[in-house]
């Protein structure tokens, strides 16, 4: 006999399963020298949070790619030596092709 929080344990692995352990997906850091956090890459991205980090003035910004079935996570933040510098993370493969060509200066 199975009670309430056993099958809530269940289900929470098995949407965790889903996703697979996210220290496997490849993962890119661009740096670029930028007076804008956010620069235009060619993919469409929806904000989902922003964080405080503990000794940094500048907060750290997360993106998820919004091609349904996509699940390609950005984090973007500005360096703490060199505040002209905006790092970028990729983490992960997009499943669908480049929407809109990126504007390179």
């Amino acid at each position: 006999d199975l009670g309430k929080n056993d099958y809530a344990g269940q289900t929470s692995l098995r949407r965790r399963a889903k996703r697979g352990p996210s220290h496997l997906l490849p993962t890119h850091v661009l740096v670029t020298k930028s007076h804008v956090d956010m620069l235009e890459d060619g993919f469409k991205w929806r904000k989902y949070g922003q964080k405080s980090v503990k000794n940094k003035t500048h907060p750290r910004h997360y993106y998820r790619c919004t091609y349904q079935g996509c699940h390609v996570q950005k984090r973007v933040e500005r360096c703490s030596i060199d505040p002209s510098l905006v790092l970028t993370t990729y983490k992960g493969v997009h499943t669908h092709h480049c929407p809109i060509k990126p504007i390179i200066l």
